[in-house]
């Protein structure tokens, strides 16, 4: 009877993978395990095709994207930035307030705060820039209330697309004034430009207002939602 050998597969955190028992010479079935934000790059030992001896194989990975290169994911440097906000009672409440067509604000603001985060990665900003990026687009349509549900009629300047980035700025500073600054603060306050006459005075602020403008293309797209702005019809 030919000697059996156990074959283990182990993860990154020491989790066991996989185990089992293979006949001597016998065909080990080799498998691609799946990390999130990670590729997998092989095994630590070298993979044996064969059951030789006793093995236990450790898998490595790579991150997908990891543009300064310190052997941490992009997203997952994202997503510990944002986690304050993205957890925040207030900031929950925008899952309810609606954006543009379906999306939510919630949603909307987490696809521009993004998208923003990744051009200041690509650009190789410096880190604190490239935070600023993240939190500004996070916070840049954190408005009062759902504007959708305004039945107050205004002057064509006082409407939402008009003043929502100066709502967004206030309530940031109430809400979040622990993680605001100067160069985020302008970077809400200047998201609508050129609706908004001035424009962004940093780096920061001119991502967030072209990441804005390309998640929202969906209103070029449908001109039923590029009404609703201003004609309670189209709401």
């Amino acid at each position: 009877m030919k000697k059996e050998y156990t074959i283990k597969f182990i993860d990154y955190d020491g989790k066991l993978l996989k185990k089992e028992k293979v006949e001597e010479g016998k065909i080990v079935h080799f498998f691609i395990p799946k990390r999130e934000f990670y590729r997998f790059i092989g095994w630590k030992p070298t993979f044996l095709p064969r059951a030789l001896k006793d093995m236990e194989y450790k898998a490595k990975y790579k991150p997908k994207k990891d543009y300064d290169k310190n052997g941490v994911p992009d997203e997952v440097e994202f997503l510990k930035i944002v986690e304050p906000i993205l957890n925040n009672k207030e900031f929950l409440k925008r899952l309810n307030y609606k954006h543009h067509g379906k999306t939510s604000v919630y949603e909307h603001s987490f696809a521009v705060s993004y998208y923003a985060y990744m051009m200041a990665k690509k650009l190789h900003l410096k880190e604190e820039k490239v935070k600023n990026t993240a939190i500004a687009g996070m916070l840049h349509d954190f408005y009062y209330n759902d504007w959708t549900k305004n039945k107050e009629k205004r002057p064509l300047f006082k409407k939402h697309g008009f003043v929502h980035a100066g709502e967004a700025k206030e309530n940031s500073l109430k809400h979040f004034p622990k993680l605001m600054n100067k160069r985020i603060t302008n970077s809400i306050e200047r998201h609508m430009f050129p609706l908004n006459i001035i424009p962004p005075k940093h780096i920061e602020g001119w991502l967030v207002t072209l990441s804005d403008k390309y998640v929202s293309l969906d209103v070029i797209r449908n001109y039923k939602i590029l009404l609703s702005f201003f004609f309670k019809k189209y709401q």
